[in-house]
């Protein structure tokens, strides 16, 4: 049992750390210019806000607005620009807190380092650069197996603890461990 309760730790701390990144992290400003420190080599969203949520209970508002990209740039640890793509068959989202933002550009991390990252938008808007959910990675699909298989077998080694206990416990006591003595 003990194995089976690492696994699903350890499972759990790899999804755990993937959707942490998403649902929290620096938020920056745009119009401007930043810098955003990217340690793992996968894709990335650069995400503006879109809307916002508020009230509460049964009644609850939303707002939305339309917010356009005029410009893009986003520059590598070694200085090199890197190429990106605009979403175009579907929209990306990530809701944190009351705040909704949308995707407007994925690109692909090879570097990991501090990116500097360069925007322009048809007004002001926060902006969030988080792992893309479209790119989930092998590290989260093997966690999140890990968790599932390691609950299996917790439960499986449980049921067995309590059975190897009952009979035990029977045959201290002189009773017949069989199910069904008739």
């Amino acid at each position: 049992m003990a194995v089976t309760t690492v696994a699903m730790v350890v499972g759990a701390v790899m999804v755990w750390t993937f959707i942490s990144t998403i649902l929290s992290g620096p938020v920056y400003a745009a119009p401007g210019v930043f810098d955003v420190d990217l340690d793992s080599a996968a894709e990335h969203s650069v995400m503006l806000q879109v809307g916002t949520t508020s009230g509460g209970g049964n009644v609850t508002f939303s707002e939305f607005r339309t917010v356009d990209l005029i410009s893009l740039e986003i520059v590598d640890p070694a200085g090199g620009s890197v190429p990106f793509d605009r979403p175009s068959s579907f929209t990306e989202t990530v809701a944190r807190g009351n705040r909704t933002y949308e995707a407007v550009a994925r690109f692909d991390v090879v570097t990991p380092g501090v990116h500097r990252i360069t925007i322009d938008t048809s007004e002001p808007v926060d902006v969030i650069v988080v792992p893309s959910i479209t790119d989930v990675g092998v590290t989260e699909v093997v966690g999140f197996a890990s968790v599932v298989f390691g609950a299996l077998l917790f439960t499986v080694g449980l049921v067995f603890a309590i059975i190897g206990f009952v009979r035990r416990r029977d045959a201290r006591s002189g009773r017949s461990a069989a199910p069904f003595a008739g």
